[in-house]
């Protein structure tokens, strides 16, 4: 369990608000969410970590876009095409690197939060231990996986946008200003911020919309088991039956 400090108190931090370990490709989906997610519930964030994780996000979605783009190579697969996906994925990427450059005259003088900048490191070095094998003969396996992972990695972007406009309005960044006065000039971070979160939105509206998960998907461990183990105990004691124009209330459940 993870501790921060409040009006010198140290008080646990949910389990939803800590990176996770990413020890396959597998776990890219998860991690690429929950990278947004640490984006978007920072306490604070330099402007020089925004930009970083701007940076290595726009090459994540590179290999996803390279990968993507060669799906036509794997022999029988039964993947969506997303035709023009990879495309939209390397200008979103270029959006990605405005922010980074847009991000480089700002200063802040306020404590970093450390959560996505550990949580990209575990999606680099991963992508990093995939390279060869992402470049050479893909699996549908693979293929899969990173259509999986199209949804989450381009929620980044809006949570940048957010914790941009929150640091730049809160006054914690301090941006470049004109010579002989004292006015900031126009925030072009925040148009960059905008410009790749719309990119973001654009191709999340087209996107295949994952199949829904069931009720206990997002419950602890224990959670689960006990979710598990009441429905087992209530089929023994009363078995459903199925009617004509029915269907089972498992089934119905799992719709």
């Amino acid at each position: 369990m993870s501790l921060r400090r409040v009006n010198g108190s140290d008080v646990a931090r949910p389990p939803g608000s800590l990176p996770i370990r990413v020890g396959t490709l597998a776990d890219l989906p998860q991690a690429l969410g929950r990278l947004a997610r640490l984006v978007a519930i920072a306490d604070r964030l330099d402007p020089r970590t925004v930009g970083r994780l701007a940076a290595e996000h726009a090459r994540a979605l590179l290999i996803l876009a390279d990968v993507v783009g060669r799906r036509d190579t794997i022999r029988g697969t039964t993947a969506p095409a997303l035709l023009g996906a990879a495309t939209e994925l390397r200008a979103h990427a270029a959006s990605l690197a405005d922010v980074r450059a847009a991000t480089w005259a700002w200063r802040s003088s306020s404590p970093d939060d450390e959560r996505p900048a550990r949580q990209q490191r575990e999606i680099r070095r991963q992508l990093g231990r995939d390279r060869a094998r992402l470049r050479g003969a893909l699996t549908d396996a693979d293929l899969r996986v990173v259509i999986a992972s199209l949804r989450p990695a381009l929620r980044l972007a809006p949570a940048v946008r957010h914790a941009v406009a929150r640091h730049v309005q809160a006054g914690t960044w301090q941006g470049p200003r004109h010579a002989g006065t004292r006015r900031p000039q126009s925030p072009d971070v925040l148009v960059a911020a905008q410009t790749a979160s719309e990119s973001a939105a654009r191709m999340t509206a087209w996107l295949p919309k994952p199949p829904p998960q069931p009720a206990w998907h997002h419950r602890s461990a224990p959670e689960a088991l006990d979710a598990q183990r009441m429905r087992r105990e209530q089929r023994t004691r009363a078995p459903v039956v199925a009617t004509v124009g029915s269907a089972p209330a498992h089934v119905q459940l799992a719709r």
